[in-house]
């Protein structure tokens, strides 16, 4: 079947196993003839049944002109009891009919479940099936041919719906064509066939139908079918020689006039039947409407398997064994005369390896139809396996015998040579499944998928459309798996979670499938590239907000140091050295830091404690002005935090003299901290524009141009050479 993608807005890549126009969901029934899919007819986006015709039966031109006979008839008929034909044709290989989707059991399921039905449920699916025969019958002239409870289909509604006309033909003389069927072969379900359809005749009427019909009801309102035996002939034989098992006896709650439809519609002699579906259909509702039927009791006569005395038949016999006597009596003579004895016979010879079948395999070929059914019989008992083969020669001994019962046991050994082959077509795909399964439990969908494809040659034709369907499910699920891990990524590559895109991909990273791997490459690349993207964005965004940050922090230090906080524009420079949101723009950010920190050593010769200055100057000869003691000079004797302590020496009456003066530090005049302060001389190129910050806080242009000469390289030179331009101008 051919594979298509869908798109739902973008690619998903999912596959859908299409047939024309027809969408494949799910597998929902395999019979003989084909397998029936839930599908939907795409152009119009309802649901339907597609069966399509298995590939070995394909190549048969005769079970091709039943399918489509099947399609043909179904066409012909448009009745609300019958299941309504949509489209057929062939495809992709394959041919199919599209029919009406019954969203319901099949009859036969309500058996498997319920045993048996109440028999007014059971009337009301036999007057729905009447209704589709009389309709079928009346307007197309069809007979249906294998009516039964797995043929019937039953509605959301309860409604029951005819299906399955693959055997369905038209009735002799009703100038259609008539059937693909041999002569003498008996088509149909054992169970419910009726005897001259079990014998193989040919001209077969609507009363065919209304018998299967019959023995449905019997199934139906009884739990199991009329007859039972060890195999399709011995059913078979006994609808057409057994009298009717009483249904009564098999379920006693049963009403005498279900019973009496029952028999008619099964009698063994036909014009003993309903004449039409018409005729049962009023007989069930009269029934259902609570009258009553007309009473047919048990057959009598026409049952016996004893066979009347036919004398001539018998004389024929007996002059055919006397004949077959004499043969008999010349053979042996023939052999006496020919065949060596013992004593006169050759030593054997050596064997022979040959690849070539000596006589003793293969053994001539009996001609007469019975003789050959036992030899085939006993080549298919030798040759198990080889099923394709054995078919072909069973149906050699079919076409050479026109014995009803016979043609029957051949029927039984083709159709237990097909059973064997399908039991072990089972085996094989069962090993398949399991090699398959343990390969995609590893997440080795292609190894599974490649498992398939080593379908043994002998069921290829009864496995391949298991294994498309093994291979649809396995890729179904890959993929779906896949996708949603692609899906997931490509939502937080687009949120800008890389990270966590590439993660999502990583999940599915050990999931072997060829299928969407360029795919998956693809999209990898296309996030890594949308990554770096981000980043780059990123890297500018914080690059700019850096910036900026470094141009407000440089403003606020040029603040602090115009007025005079020396010591705030140093500590603002040290906070920023610390601070992660400078660093995209680490070198713009690094002069700043460095001119602050020349502020701060600024700091120390502008704002240097008194008494620090002092301490260091103990032995020094200084001048001090204060409020309390005036202008003293004298050596640095002691100083503390507080005060500080001048020794005055002085001569007097000849002779030298000394006296300390104890001045408060706090009470010297600025004047007098000031002169002990030292100058700050700036030597670096930092130190230099920390000048120059200081001189155009002053409005000193000359000290600017200095300090700008002194530092010519600086990155900041710049934006102050633009401050000492500015001061020239405003002079």
């Amino acid at each position: 079947m051919a594979e298509d993608r869908s798109h739902d807005g973008k690619e998903s890549g999912s596959r859908k196993r299409m047939l024309g126009g027809f969408e494949i969901v799910r597998e929902i029934g395999r019979g003989a003839m084909g397998t029936v899919f839930e599908g939907r007819q795409v152009s119009v986006n309802r649901a339907v049944a597609i069966k399509v015709l298995p590939p070995q039966l394909a190549v048969n031109p005769q079970y091709v002109e039943r399918f489509l006979r099947e399609a043909r008839a179904a066409a012909e008929l448009n009745h609300s009891n019958i299941v309504q034909a949509i489209d057929a044709g062939h495809a992709s290989g394959f041919y199919y009919f599209v029919m009406e989707f019954v969203d319901g059991p099949s009859v036969e399921d309500l058996l498997v479940e319920q045993g048996h039905l109440p028999e007014k449920r059971a009337l009301e699916v036999v007057r729905d099936v009447a209704r589709a025969l009389d309709h079928a019958h009346t307007r197309a002239g069809l007979l249906h041919r294998d009516v039964k409870p797995a043929n019937i289909l039953l509605s959301d509604d309860g409604t029951a719906k005819l299906a399955d006309l693959g055997l369905a033909r038209h009735q002799a003389g009703s100038g259609a064509a008539t059937s693909l069927t041999l002569a003498g072969a008996a088509l149909g379900t054992p169970d419910y066939i009726s005897p001259e359809q079990a014998q193989g005749e040919k001209d077969l009427g609507i009363r065919t139908d209304i018998y299967s019909l019959g023995a449905t009801l019997y199934h139906l309102v009884c739990g199991h079918p009329p007859y039972s035996g060890k195999s399709a002939t011995d059913i078979m034989a006994q609808h057409m020689r057994d009298p009717l098992p009483n249904p009564r006896e098999r379920n006693p709650e049963l009403s005498v006039g279900v019973c009496s439809i029952i028999r008619k519609a099964m009698a063994k002699k036909r014009d003993r039947r309903y004449a039409t579906p018409g005729a049962m259909l009023e007989d069930v509702e009269r029934l259902l409407a609570g009258g009553r039927v007309p009473l047919v009791r048990a057959e009598r006569d026409g049952t016996s398997r004893t066979r009347p005395h036919r004398p001539k038949r018998r004389k024929r016999k007996v002059g055919r064994m006397i004949g077959i006597g004499a043969g008999l009596i010349v053979l042996a003579v023939l052999t006496a005369v020919l065949v060596p004895r013992p004593s006169d016979a050759p030593a054997p010879a050596e064997p022979v390896v040959t690849d070539e079948p000596t006589p003793a395999e293969e053994p001539t070929v009996p001609d007469d139809g019975r003789r050959l059914y036992e030899f085939v019989s006993e080549w298919v008992r030798e040759h198990p396996d080889e099923y394709d083969e054995g078919l072909r020669r069973l149906e050699e001994a079919k076409a050479a015998t026109e014995d009803a019962v016979l043609r029957m046991k051949i029927d039984d050994a083709m159709a237990g040579v097909r059973r064997r082959r399908s039991e072990a077509a089972d085996a094989a795909f069962a090993g398949l499944q399991a090699r398959a399964g343990e390969l995609a439990g590893q997440n080795d969908i292609d190894g599974a998928i490649a498992v398939y494809a080593e379908v043994p040659a002998p069921y290829r034709d009864l496995l391949e459309m298991r294994s498309d369907a093994e291979v649809a499910r396995l890729r179904h699920d890959a993929e779906q798996t896949i996708r949603a891990a692609m899906d997931a990524a490509q939502d937080l590559s687009d949120g800008g979670d890389t990270a966590g895109a590439l993660a999502a991909l990583d999940g599915i990273a050990g999931i072997r499938y060829t299928a969407l791997s360029e795919e998956i490459a693809t999209l990898r690349a296309q996030i890594e590239e949308a990554g770096r993207d981000l980043e780059e964005m990123a890297r500018r965004r914080a690059l700019a907000e850096a910036k900026k940050a470094i141009e407000e922090l440089l403003a606020a230090i040029e603040a602090a140091a115009g007025s005079g906080e020396l010591a705030e524009a140093a500590r603002l420079a040290e906070e920023a050295d610390a601070d992660e949101t400078y660093r995209p723009a680490s070198d713009q950010l690094e002069p700043v830091v460095a001119v602050g920190k020349a502020l701060g050593r600024a700091a120390e010769f502008a704002g240097a404690d008194p008494a620090a200055i002092l301490s260091r100057r103990v032995g020094d000869e200084v001048s001090l002005r204060s409020g309390e003691h005036g202008s003293v000079r004298g050596s640095v004797t002691r100083v503390t935090e507080d005060t500080v302590v001048l020794t005055r020496t002085f001569w007097a009456m000849g002779e030298e003299r000394s006296r300390e003066y104890v001045i408060d530090i706090a009470d010297l005049t600025p004047e007098t901290v000031a002169e002990l302060r030292p100058d700050w001389e700036p030597e670096t190129p930092d130190e230099q524009i920390a000048a120059a910050i200081l001189a155009v806080a002053s409005e000193d242009a000359d000290a600017v141009e200095a300090a700008l000469n002194a530092a010519p390289d600086h990155p900041l030179r710049e934006r102050y050479t633009a401050e000492l331009g500015r001061l020239r101008q405003a002079q």
